[in-house]
């Protein structure tokens, strides 16, 4: 795991993990810690008018590392769920059953505030539909040391 390496790396790519994770803030300021390059970053985000998914239907304050961040909760599975159950729920987090969602712009803010100094985002719209997935939820972004 990223969190036990103290290897630095020229490229982290982290595709489909950053909405599985209670603390994305906390996953970013661990990236940057061993990246020393870039960071391509692929994750849902959440939407600030619709709720998608199993996202909660309130926008709320998730507070990280001295920062606070907007965004929608989201239910990964029932906290009830026994070992057996979550083997077979192939696209959901393994032991959080809730995940935080941040807004897009609260993403970009993470993501500087994580230590990256430039964030821009990569327009995956051609890709995006290949995935089958809500463009509106869905970005990737390149974060620069």
């Amino acid at each position: 795991a990223i969190a036990d390496s103290t290897e630095q790396y020229d490229i982290v790519f982290a595709s489909g993990i950053v909405y599985h994770l209670s603390e994305p803030a906390e996953f970013l300021h661990n990236v940057r810690a061993r990246c020393r390059r870039f960071a391509l970053i692929d994750t849902h985000v959440a939407d600030p008018t619709v709720p998608f998914k199993d996202c909660s239907a309130d926008i709320v304050e998730h507070s990280s590392n001295g920062q606070v961040y907007r965004g929608r909760n989201f239910w990964e599975f029932d906290p009830d769920a026994t070992a057996a159950d979550r083997s077979q729920m192939l696209w959901a987090a393994w032991d959080n059953p809730q995940s935080f969602w941040p807004l897009e712009d609260d993403l970009v803010r993470m993501m500087l505030d994580a230590g990256f100094t430039h964030v821009e985002k990569i327009d995956t719209t051609h890709a995006i539909n290949r995935w089958r997935v809500d463009p509106r939820s869905r970005v990737m972004y390149v974060c620069t040391v």
